[in-house]
């Protein structure tokens, strides 16, 4: 890649929220290695120290994707004896003790909101499992990894009775080990447009006959009544 790519890769902004930090931290490191100054934040063998320039690009980076006092605080007020202004080491420590807090309350605590976390009556699937994919991300950085049986077994217990006839099917699959967490996304999905399908028609035909009704109406007692006449 060459010099002026790697200046223009952007730096995403981070939203100061726990949920996010996973995700923004690996694409922040994945971006340093690619401009060349990852040693400021990480380092493979403790001696592998970063120069002044990589720790000052390193450090300005930071500060630009932290807007919330909190974030932005905790970078700007890192420093140490070799980087007196600012340490980028010691920031990204620092970050990682607040928003990775590797504690057995912080994992009960994430194990119960994965287990309470269900699929309400109007809401989509597929951001629905967004949610739990993100929380098993979260609990394999802590130890605690979510199988993928034990992933479809939640989804199929946590889902209205609208969805009865799917997790029928579904558990019928996962019972011959033939169901993926893929396969199940997918139906969950093509049931949830259908539904949205079929009250969007309900709806047309409610719409429809009112304005086709020619009876009295009980309220005017007009014949032939139709609405807007």
């Amino acid at each position: 890649m060459t010099e002026e790519r790697v200046q223009t890769i952007r730096i995403l902004e981070f939203s100061g929220k726990k949920e996010d930090w996973n995700r923004w931290s690996k694409t922040f490191v994945a971006t340093t290695g690619i401009k060349g100054y990852r040693r400021a934040l990480v380092a493979d063998k403790d001696e592998e120290l970063p120069t002044e320039e990589m720790n000052l690009q390193a450090s300005n980076d930071l500060l630009f994707s932290f807007q919330d006092d909190i974030t932005f605080g905790i970078v700007d007020e890192a420093t140490s004896e070799r980087f007196k202004e600012g340490d980028t080491r010691v920031a990204w420590k620092n970050l990682k003790v607040n928003f990775e807090p590797n504690t057995g309350a912080a994992k009960v605590q994430l194990k119960m909101e994965f287990q309470q976390t269900i699929l309400e009556e109007d809401e989509d699937p597929d951001d629905w499992i967004n949610k739990l994919q993100l929380i098993c991300r979260r609990l394999t950085v802590w130890g605690a990894a979510v199988s993928k049986d034990d992933m479809m077994l939640h989804i199929l217990n946590h889902l209205p009775t609208t969805f009865e006839t799917t997790v029928e099917i579904c558990e019928d699959d996962l019972t011959k080990g033939t169901l993926t967490l893929e396969i199940l996304r997918e139906r969950l999905r093509t049931k949830y447009r259908c539904m949205k399908m079929n009250d969007s028609v309900k709806t047309d035909s409610v719409v429809l006959y009112t304005r086709q009704f020619k009876g009295m109406c009980k309220v005017c007692l007009r014949k032939n009544w139709t609405q807007g006449s």
